[in-house]
Parts: structure tokens; sequence; C-alpha cells
């Protein structure tokens, strides 16, 4: 492992140290051969950082500056690269078999176009990311038949989030968790995380939206939460992760964020419980608010094992595209994209004409409203969604194209990972086109993983 000490300096070609030594022994155990591991940075050593940069999406210069040498400590979190050469007369497809992904999966992958055809010492990338399925509150496509959906598409997915704690201004409920959810999970391979989150998210009321300085107002409501938090993951058994998704605060709650955030690691720490963090997009058209922000964007991310880009909480259709990517870049200033989630939500949304969020809806039941007003969904190219005109309100819909519009910045920004909430309420053909994008990145054995 490379020392935290060498994360700041730069390793290049003529170096020659203890540091050099510990990055030979990190590429090597990542399947890359620096020759010799000596502690000589010699020309070996700087071809196996070039395409160990190139797999990843870096910069290939061949320069182990702060950025590569934090990858490299973090490499549990970035997209699990696996290579292959052809040799003379194989195909693509002979590499999609021995990587275990489809043929357009690999092409999406390297940038490839349908019809181009890789010749004989091609060198092509698979990259496994983090894909997590996270399912809403009562009434929100969780039932039995809802868990049944999903739990058939546990192979198309690296891990499942559930709802454990509600948070309201009013009340702190601690929701039931499915039966025999940690036996199911740990049968398909599927990692657990229990969601702590806001109720007016996670069942798609907006009318209920709280402020998260009233949720945190007195120590007796902090010890209360602190409680229903312990309770939930004793309940659900020692592998499952905490997320904390209270992303869609308030102007200047960055502090209760962060403050929530030390309590509940702090609390979970010693069981070595993980971590994932909702943050929010910077939602202002002025690039200077999101700067002067009061949210430690990244303190929070190196208290987190994972960081969620909420753009999944309600409201996020109302996003151009084009801005939703600006947005996106600028919090990836300040989190290491290796170990940020992409948030995407799957479900429609009801808006009147002036704009106001009404409710949130499943996608099948948002088309059946278009079908009984007699109303045929329009592609909008600038939210890159369907919009239907109602009478007195407009429904945006992600149907498939959209959602996979939006995962392809996995692979464009080399995200560890994407979100999709919530689980259950999707356009279903979005199951048969997702091999074709992406593979997921399936559970590391719990002898191997790090964690708080």
């Amino acid at each position: 492992m490379v020392s935290g000490r060498s994360n700041r300096r730069r390793l290049e070609l003529g170096n020659k140290n203890a540091a050099v030594k510990a990055l030979q022994e990190r590429l090597l155990a990542l399947g890359y051969d620096p020759g010799p591991v000596d502690g000589q940075f010699g020309y070996l050593t700087q071809d196996a950082l070039i395409t160990f940069q190139k797999d990843h999406l870096l910069r290939p210069d061949g320069v182990a500056g702060p950025l590569v040498l934090q990858m490299l400590e973090d490499m549990d979190h970035a997209p699990a690269c696996r290579a292959y050469v052809l040799g003379e007369g194989e195909t693509i497809a002979d590499a999609a078999m021995a990587l275990g992904t489809s043929v357009e999966a690999l092409r999406h992958m390297n940038g490839l176009l349908p019809r181009t055809k890789p010749g004989a010492g091609s060198r092509l990338v698979c990259r496994a990311h983090y894909l997590v399925a996270a399912a809403g509150h009562s009434g929100t496509g969780t039932g039995t038949a809802g868990w049944q959906r999903i739990w058939r598409r546990a192979a198309l997915f690296s891990a499942m989030a559930v709802p454990a704690v509600i948070l309201s201004e009013t009340e702190i409920e601690v929701a039931p968790l499915p039966p025999g959810l940690a036996e199911t999970a740990g049968e398909k391979g599927v990692e657990l995380w229990l969601t702590v989150g806001l109720k007016h998210h996670l069942a798609g009321r907006p009318e209920e939206e709280a402020s998260l300085s009233a949720i945190l107002s007195s120590r007796r409501r902090r010890c209360r939460i602190m409680e229903a938090i312990a309770d939930s993951a004793a309940a659900a058994g020692a592998g499952a992760g905490l997320w904390l998704d209270v992303a869609n605060i308030h102007w200047g709650e960055g502090s209760s964020l962060l403050y929530l955030i030390r309590l509940v690691k702090e609390r979970c720490g010693r069981s070595r419980r993980r971590l994932m963090v909702s943050l929010p997009m910077p939602q202002a058209r002025s690039t200077w608010r999101f700067w002067f922000t009061d949210i430690d964007y990244a303190r929070i991310a190196s208290l987190a094992d994972w960081v969620v880009l909420a753009g999944h909480h309600l409201g996020a259709s109302r996003l151009r595209f084009a801005q939703e990517r600006r947005e996106q870049q600028a919090v990836l200033r300040l989190v290491p994209p290796w170990k940020t989630l992409a948030g995407i939500s799957v479900q429609a949304e009801e808006r009147g004409q002036n704009g106001r969020l009404m409710r949130a809806l499943g996608y099948d039941q948002a088309l059946l409203l278009a079908y009984k007003a007699n109303k045929k969904p329009v592609w909008n190219e600038e939210y890159r969604c369907l919009n239907v005109e109602l009478a007195d309100s407009v429904l945006w819909l992600p149907e498939h194209r959209a959602i996979l519009e939006r995962l392809a910045v996995l692979n464009r920004a080399a995200l560890g990972g994407a979100v999709l909430f919530p689980a259950g309420e999707e356009d279903n053909r979005l199951w048969s086109a997702l091999p074709l994008r992406l593979l997921a990145r399936k559970a590391v054995p719990e002898d191997k993983r790090g964690g708080i």
C-alpha cells in the first residue's frame, strides 16, 4: 500500500526511494507489471503507471501525483478494471466472453463505434461499477410483488438500500425490515445498506418537507435518532452499511449535516460499519453561490466510504441535462470521482403549470394517467426525459433512455457507480438495456473489505 506520506509528493521517472517501492508493490498487486520492485522509478514502472491511468480514465502522463496516489489508496471503491488484449484472429466477442460482459457494453466502455473492429494487440478494458438499487418508503413499489421484482434482477446490481430510519420534524420512525432481508441479500451476492432519510423524500411527499436543523434541534432528539439507527443496524446484522440520505437540505444547514455525519460515524465506527452519505447538487444558477456554500464537500467525502451526488432527490427532473452535468463537474472538483455514486431518480413527477412539485409517482402509474387523458408522452431534448401536458399539470417521466444517458457519466467521469431510486418504480425496459451498457461490481468478501 502506498503510504499516506507519499500522497504529498510527486513520483516520476528517475526517482529512487521507499515511496517508489510502495508504488511498485501496489501496481503489482493490482495486476500491472512495474518491473523489478527495487524502488527505482524506471521505464517499466512508468509504462505500468500509464496503463493504470488509461484504465481508470486519468491523464496518462506517467507521473504519480497526489490524485493518482490517493486513488491507489482507495482502490476498494474505484471501478474494478480488467483488461483483455486481442490475439491473432480474436474478435471483440472473444474479449467480451472472457471478461464476462456483453459486446455492446464492452464497446460502450471503450468508446468504440458499432462498426469498429479492433485488431490484434488491441487492449480492451472492462469496468465494473457499484450499482445500488434503493427502495423507497411504504407505498413506493416495495410491496411483496415489488420485492420479488427487485430480487429477480439481483444479478444486475451490486447492493440494495432499504429504508430504516425515517426522519421528520415531528417524529422519528423506524421502518420494519422485510423478513429474511439479510439472508436473501447474502444468497444473491448483494450488499445491504440501511437508509436514514427524510420522510418527504423517501415517501414521495413534497408537502412534508422538513428542516435538518429542526430535526436535530435538541439533544433528546439526537439521542433518539442514534438509538433508532443502532436498533435498525442490530436487526440487519453486522454486514449492513448505513446511508445518510438527507442531502436535500436548506441553505445554511451544512454544519448540521456534518454534525449528523460525525455522530453516526462515531457511533458506528467501532463495529466497522460502512458509511455512505448523500451530498446535495449545487442548485443555484450562480456558480459563486456553490463555492460559498457552508457544505464542506471534501471533509464529508473523507469521512464516508461512498458519496452520493443527490440527483435522485425530488425535483431532479427540473434540471436541464447540460446544467445537471455542470453541477456534477463542480462537485467532482472537491470529491474523488472513484468513491462517488451518481444518484439517479427513476420515478415520475407531477408538477403544476407553475413548476411546483405536486407529487412523485411510479413510471407505470404516470403512463396510465397519460393514457386516461389521451395524451402521448413527448421527448424533451433539453431535459432528456418524457413530458406529458395534462389539463392543469405536467408529467415528467424518466424512461429507460433518460436513465441510460445519465448512467453514461460513470464511464465519462470515471465514477465509482450509481444509485437508482426508488427501485420498483422504474421503466422496466431499463433492466434489459442495462447489461448492454454497464457491468455490476459484486460484493467483496468480508475478510477483504475495508470499512469504518
